[in-house]
């Protein structure tokens, strides 16, 4: 249970806490993008917020709620809640979801283009072993 003092601080003060918060988040680097969220958050809170972002994300590929209790480790009532909240009230988080899926989307048919011009059986290799590798992966983004 997260504990804060029911004291609170002014719009000014609000506003500038935000501006430091989002450049702390905006890192080019993930590995520093995780090290600022350990240093902040501690691991349940961590863990909440990811399995929020999944939920929203999973229900934005239109993945079937069941499979989303399931990756995830959560309540359908959880995953009920979030779907009524993105379908209602939250646009922007959305948009900026939906955004993050048309990158991939776009990043998922590059990749597929060339794949098939370097999975050749004529090539250099094992075409076969490179072909079933790439299906694992493209199997595990599927969902998430």
């Amino acid at each position: 249970m997260v504990r804060y003092s029911k004291r609170s601080i002014s719009t000014t003060v609000s506003d500038r806490l935000i501006e430091i918060l989002s450049s702390l988040l905006l890192r080019k680097n993930k590995n520093e993008l995780k090290l600022v969220l350990d240093l902040l958050l501690t691991k349940a809170e961590r863990t909440m917020i990811l399995k929020r972002i999944g939920i929203q994300y999973m229900l934005l590929k239109k993945n079937d709620k069941g499979l989303i209790c399931e990756i995830l480790k959560v309540s359908s009532s959880t995953v009920a809640y979030y779907a009524i909240q993105l379908e209602t009230q939250k646009e922007e988080l959305a948009s900026l979801l939906k955004s993050i899926l048309l990158s991939e989307k776009m990043s998922g048919m590059l990749e597929d283009i060339i794949a098939n011009i370097l999975i050749q059986p004529h090539l250099y290799g094992s075409h076969k072993r490179i072909e079933s590798n790439y299906k694992i992966l493209k199997e595990r983004k599927k969902y998430l």
